[in-house]
């Protein structure tokens, strides 16, 4: 949305300058390509579709759905082995910046956390698209389907006026409830 679209390209810059600070640089070129890989399959399909090829662009599209969930899970996989398996033979207990290594546990683990809520918040924001996507289709297509749609606001509304009138019709002598249930047995014959 207009309101995010700067978030992104700052996540890349922050994830790449700290991983190129902590001397995480390999790591974070394979991150990058496996997602920059993804992202460009994306930009493919935007393209084709803008040409007209709608059919072209649906195919591509579905293949970036099953590739962009599967570079998250690659991605955090890829990390944690990296971190936790393969840098943990080599860790130290104190930073030394004179040396380059920054290879201790709190900093594994907050660039575990970063990387993790990272892919988290790109797969938050995939699923509540795709989710907001299907419910304007499937409203569109009762729309088309000229079927009666009643928003939920609209049936909250009928159920107050059904409790108001039951509450009236309580109120009512024995007498008066029958007639008004002898009209209402009336209009429905009627009808």
């Amino acid at each position: 949305t207009q309101s995010t679209w700067a978030v992104y390209p700052t996540l890349y810059l922050i994830a790449a300058a700290g991983l190129y600070a902590l001397n995480l640089s390999r790591m974070g070129i394979v991150l990058l390509f496996v997602h920059y890989c993804v992202e460009s399959l994306f930009h493919m399909a935007r393209l084709v579709y803008f040409t007209g090829r709608d059919g072209v662009a649906n195919g591509l599209f579905y293949v970036w759905y099953a590739l962009f969930v599967l570079a998250r899970i690659a991605t955090v996989t890829f990390a944690y082995i990296t971190l936790y398996i393969g840098l943990n033979k080599t860790s130290v207990d104190v930073i030394h910046i004179a040396e380059g290594n920054f290879n201790t546990r709190l900093i594994r683990f907050n660039v575990m956390t970063f990387i993790g809520a990272v892919q988290a918040y790109m797969m938050w924001n995939f699923i509540t698209f795709h989710q907001r996507r299907m419910n304007a289709r499937a409203l569109n297509e009762r729309k088309q389907a000229n079927v009666n749609y009643v928003t939920n606001a609209e049936l909250n509304a009928m159920k107050r006026t059904k409790k108001k009138l039951d509450e009236e019709f309580q109120h009512l002598t024995e007498a008066d409830q029958n007639q008004v249930k002898e009209t209402r047995q009336r209009r429905a014959k009627a009808k």
